[in-house]
């Protein structure tokens, strides 16, 4: 049994309206590298660099977790997927596997080499939760959006940087 709730982020969080770019790649560790670049990429774009380190850390956190729990359901493949509302950065990642995410240990000894993964993600997050598509099981994460500089929103922010 996961601690994490089970939520689909649509309705929770307003992701209906949401900008949103997705990649598949392979259940392989040295995914991880590839799916960092591909959301800091998309904030770059979006105009949102200050969310960029808080992503990278928690997009790699999920993909090890994906990674490990994908790499035993065929196919062996995760998904990345991150969209922006006005709101929130949202950073789903997904693997075939239906059993929910893993439990998060209570306590952690300081030389283990696993376990802090989705404690480190809740730390950074707004909202971290996951929820079944298809045959995608997908934990996401939430990260808030730095208020908007010089009266803009945004939005209005990210249509003048395209």
């Amino acid at each position: 049994m996961s601690t994490l709730r089970q939520a689909a982020p649509r309705g929770h969080i307003g992701l209906q309206h949401a900008v949103s770019v997705e990649e598949v790649y392979p259940a392989d560790p040295a995914t991880a590298p590839q799916a960092r670049h591909f959301v800091t990429s998309a904030l770059r774009d979006w105009g949102l660099p200050s969310l960029r380190p808080d992503a990278a850390l928690v997009v790699t956190e999920l993909i090890a977790n994906a990674v490990a729990q994908g790499e035993s359901a065929p196919p062996a493949e995760v998904l990345v997927r991150v969209s922006w509302t006005e709101r929130y950065v949202v950073i789903q990642v997904g693997d075939h596997n239906p059993a929910g995410p893993p439990r998060p240990p209570r306590r952690v000894s300081e030389t283990a080499e696993h376990g802090r993964g989705l404690m480190i993600s809740r730390s950074l997050s707004a909202h971290l939760a996951w929820f079944c598509q298809g045959d995608w099981k997908v934990v996401w994460a939430a990260l808030r959006t730095p208020p908007a500089q010089d009266g803009e929103t945004g939005r209005g922010q990210f249509w003048r940087a395209a």
